[in-house]
């Protein structure tokens, strides 16, 4: 199977194509973790951080989104080609918030028809969903090894 083909790439465009970035991330970030974990240059960190880089701006941290931004461009200028078959890299770097995530077949038409799948979710949830989250497991994580001793 082409990796852009995955469903988990499937997935990551079709929250792009909707505007929930913050999905974006979470989707690519399991894709990313369960083909190349570490790897800090892989095109899936790009990915990842270019639609960061999108919830960062929508929210108004602009500084924050242009340093996000900057980076996924210099990994996409070096990461390994097959992450952009249907979808071209010199469309990503120029890519800005409104525009339309280019894709080409078959890619487009397996973005369309999990589109289809998705539940219609509100823009101000979109918008502020890392506020809205349930977080209560990762803070009890980081309690406990706070509380447990250091070796």
């Amino acid at each position: 199977m082409h990796p852009q083909l995955h469903p988990l790439f499937i997935d990551y465009c079709a929250h792009f194509v909707r505007g929930d970035f913050f999905e974006c991330h979470e989707v690519a970030e399991d894709y990313w973790k369960a083909i190349a974990p570490g790897d800090k240059n892989h095109a899936l960190v790009g990915y990842i951080q270019l639609a960061v880089s999108f919830y960062h701006e929508r929210r108004g941290n602009i500084r924050g989104a242009n340093k996000l931004r900057a980076n996924a461009q210099r990994i996409f200028s070096q990461a390994d080609a097959q992450f952009f078959t249907y979808i071209k890299r010199n469309t990503l770097v120029t890519l800005a918030l409104g525009d339309e995530l280019p894709l080409a077949p078959p890619l487009d038409v397996k973005v369309q028809q999990r589109l289809k799948q998705l539940p219609l979710l509100d823009d101000d949830f979109i918008t502020h969903k890392h506020l809205l989250r349930d977080r209560s497991a990762i803070i009890a994580a980081r309690a406990i090894k706070k509380a447990s001793p250091t070796k």
